[in-house]
């Protein structure tokens, strides 16, 4: 007699298969987060270029679980356009030390805050949609949330945030990091419950 096999079931097999994405991603956050935070006097370039790698690290990891189908296969492409949304913003962080000095202050503080902004619907989004499959999913639509405040907050004035944004950005992704780690975990004990 064959057994049936939930959607959910299937979705925590995937995801339980590359719960080790999760602990990058989070680790990636928290040594970017505590960088940021023990180190609030780095030029802005400085820190926007570390800021563009965690962006295309972060992009990265995205896009394999969507193209690998370790995502929702339903909803995949919620993961790659968020994938690629953080592929190309690290693109233009990362290209843009190459403009003056006043044209990169403040395009890349318009940057980072369309980058805080869709970061930040995308988790909430991510968040939402996974909460069936994980416990207390709270961490990341609070990652979300701050994410998305920060961004509304840096287009509301961007050139009021100077140093407070290397403080404000290692605060969300030390909290975002956690998260992740949690979430990996969670995911892992999941998958081992099958």
């Amino acid at each position: 007699m064959e057994t049936q096999i939930s959607e959910k079931e299937i979705v925590k097999e995937k995801t339980g298969k590359v719960w080790w994405l999760f602990l990058l991603r989070g680790i990636a956050a928290l040594v970017f987060g505590f960088y940021a935070v023990l180190r609030p006097g780095i030029t802005i370039s400085a820190f926007v270029t570390i800021l563009g790698w965690y962006w295309l690290l972060e992009g990265i990891f995205t896009i394999f679980l969507a193209v690998t189908g370790q995502s929702d296969e339903k909803k995949w492409y919620w993961a790659l356009l968020g994938g690629l949304v953080n592929v190309i913003i690290a693109i233009i962080v990362l290209g843009a030390p190459l403009l003056s000095a006043a044209l990169v202050s403040t395009t890349l503080l318009w940057v980072i805050a369309i980058g805080a902004v869709l970061s930040g619907l995308f988790n909430i989004i991510n968040a939402i949609r996974l909460r069936k499959e994980i416990e207390n999913e709270l961490s990341i639509i609070l990652s979300g949330v701050l994410s998305l405040i920060f961004g509304i907050l840096v287009f509301t004035s961007p050139l009021a945030f100077g140093r407070i944004i290397v403080l404000v950005l290692g605060i969300m992704a030390i909290l975002n990091g956690i998260g992740l780690v949690v979430l990996a975990f969670r995911v892992r004990r999941l998958s081992k419950a099958l």
